[in-house]
């Protein structure tokens, strides 16, 4: 950052706060007048104006300085978390850095569905899979995965991969759960002796 002295060539204590950095405002409540102390709108907490060449800069003398961030983002992190950055921000009224905060926003996904820790996620079968059982394989972040379709699986039924999921938390500080939700794949052809067999199973009790 440069030097203060090559930044501005002008300082004087601000009007509005008188130097404090500070001002002071009233709110009429229920309760009778109500008084608080908010930065200063005009010098920013600092307390005094600075200008260069005539000119007034805003926020006092800070000047633009670039510096680039590395966010890692844990694994299962929440919509709208926060990630802070100790003393990433500007000087306040002690003079002591403030810190930066990133919030995150997760972009809604076409394969998953989160609620509360666990995540949800469809997979086509067929009507054999569900009743004689079997085996489907499912997206996951880190790679494709393998899922075992119980017999007499009904329509409507979960199947629970436990700790299949990203995050920590509970009671034991276990990864959450992934849940396949079977999606039935009806056929929209069939040979005539794939609907002679498919009559038959109808007309048997």
């Amino acid at each position: 950052m440069e030097d203060l002295a090559a930044v501005v060539d002008r300082e004087k204590n601000c009007d509005t706060c008188k130097g404090h950095g500070v001002v002071t405002q009233q709110v009429q409540t229920p309760f009778g007048t109500m008084q608080s102390q908010v930065a200063c709108r005009e010098c920013g907490w600092v307390g005094k104006i600075f200008s260069k060449d005539g000119k007034v800069l805003q926020a006092g003398w800070l000047h633009k300085d670039k510096e680039i961030l590395e966010v890692k983002i844990p694994a299962g992190i929440k919509d709208g978390a926060y990630i802070k950055f100790s003393n990433k921000w500007n000087d306040g009224i002690s003079g002591k850095a403030g810190d930066l905060y990133i919030q995150i926003g997760v972009t809604a996904s076409k394969l998953y569905e989160r609620k509360w820790e666990h995540i949800y996620v469809q997979a086509p079968v067929t009507i054999y899979d569900l009743v004689l059982g079997g085996e489907c394989t499912v997206d996951h972040p880190t790679g494709k995965m393998k899922v075992k379709i119980p017999k007499w699986t009904q329509i409507g039924d979960m199947i629970k991969i436990a700790g299949k999921w990203f995050g920590e938390g509970g009671v034991f500080n276990k990864k959450w759960d992934l849940y396949v939700m079977p999606k039935i794949d009806i056929p929209k052809k069939l040979s005539k002796e794939q609907e002679k067999l498919w009559s038959e199973l109808r007309g048997k009790k």
